[in-house]
């Protein structure tokens, strides 16, 4: 895919898509959060087609709950479990 190694080399080779507490138990609360659902899932789909690695994070899910599922179908590995706040 050319078009994949010429933007790897335009955003770098140290790159990370970072996505922090999107806990479904939070979707009510958020504003439009259809539409923040929808931003990270296609960011997290164009991070894979370009190689960057994705980092999820988790605030205390037995509290808050679990990221929202449906970004479990783009991960290749589970969130980073964290009990102090970013």
């Amino acid at each position: 895919m050319e078009i994949a190694k010429t933007a790897r080399k335009l955003i770098g080779e140290k790159a990370l898509l970072f996505v922090c507490d999107v806990h479904d138990k939070f979707a009510p609360k958020t504003y439009k959060h259809e539409g923040v659902v929808e931003a990270v899932g296609m960011m997290c789909e164009v991070a894979g087609m370009f190689s960057i690695p994705t980092l999820f994070t988790e605030q205390n899910p037995p509290v808050f709950g679990d990221t929202y599922p449906d970004f479990f179908k783009k991960l290749d590995k589970a969130p980073y479990f964290k009990t102090a706040k970013t």
